[in-house]
């Protein structure tokens, strides 16, 4: 990993508190605030797991969870899945 995709200490815990969230269940809030810290650090793949389980969510009205996922594929070159 280079300089540019290191992440600060402040940035490593809220990551930590995070993954703790979502490892205790299905938590879309938990993915959606990953995808912002991992694509704010440059960390784009380590997101994508993050972005395919908001795209698994199914909430009618809610329109962000599919526009989340979308950060990650504009990020990575998944454009066919835009």
């Amino acid at each position: 990993m280079d300089a540019q995709n290191e992440m600060t200490p402040k940035a490593r815990e809220v990551l930590a508190d995070v993954d703790r969230a979502r490892a205790r269940a299905l938590k879309p809030r938990a993915h959606h605030l990953r995808v912002h810290l991992l694509e704010e650090v440059r960390r784009w793949d380590d997101a994508v797991p993050d972005a395919a389980a908001l795209e698994a969510f199914q909430y009618p009205l809610e329109n962000r969870t599919p526009h989340m996922a979308g950060h990650i594929w504009a990020r990575t070159g998944e454009y066919g899945r835009l």
